[in-house]
């Protein structure tokens, strides 16, 4: 596990949790608990080293975010049930934010927030005027619009999520996705992240997708 993400994400669960007026032990165990979510010997991409990455992602944006706090516990939660075998990782994900928040601390309406939010990462589709979930969902997705040669990275450690699968059902999945990223219009939600991101994305899932038909 990368220690530097682990350290760097409790200085950050530490904050939240004062926020709430979590109680220590409980807040120290949840977040051990979260990290063990996200150590699972099958995790080469959805792992802690991700939840850092999309965080930082947001950090010149939080202060243009109604709710930026919910965004955060989302940001922490949203890959917390992850099991390729399986099409419910996102709900099961959000359940486990409202049972962890409720132990912290936070109000049903933040419950509800954080729930509404995670649960978007199933189609990554957000309400024109939910500026907050497209600013998340765009972080979630900036991977896409990596430089080449981290794309590659990210493409194969997804490949290793799915070793259970065979190729040719594997190929088959991946290009649908991949294809109904290539056919989205608006591939990311905020004019920041489209500008930064969506041309190099473009570009890196239409090689991805070349690669395959080969």
């Amino acid at each position: 596990m990368n220690t530097s993400a682990i350290d760097y994400l409790r200085r950050e669960w530490q904050i939240l949790c004062t926020d709430l007026s979590a109680n220590p032990n409980i807040a120290d165990a949840l977040f051990a608990d979260l990290c063990g979510c996200y150590a699972e010997p099958h995790r080469y991409y959805h792992n802690l080293a991700h939840i850092a990455a999309v965080w930082q992602q947001l950090l010149s944006y939080y202060k243009q975010l109604e709710q930026a706090n919910a965004v955060r516990w989302a940001i922490l939660y949203h890959d917390a049930i992850y099991d390729t075998t399986r099409s419910d990782n996102e709900a099961e994900s959000s359940r486990y934010a409202q049972q962890c928040l409720a132990q912290l601390g936070g109000n049903k309406t933040l419950q509800a927030r954080v729930e509404a939010l995670i649960l978007a990462t199933q189609t990554h589709t957000a309400a024109p005027a939910d500026g907050d979930m497209a600013y998340f969902l765009d972080a979630d997705l900036a991977i896409l619009g990596s430089p080449p040669a981290e794309y590659a990275i990210y493409s194969r450690a997804i490949r290793q999520e799915y070793s259970c699968v065979v190729d040719e059902w594997y190929v088959m999945g991946r290009m649908k996705v991949l294809q109904q990223l290539s056919d989205q219009t608006d591939l990311y939600k905020t004019p920041d992240f489209s500008l930064r991101y969506d041309a190099q994305a473009r570009q890196n899932i239409a090689n991805e997708i070349a690669q395959w038909h080969i």
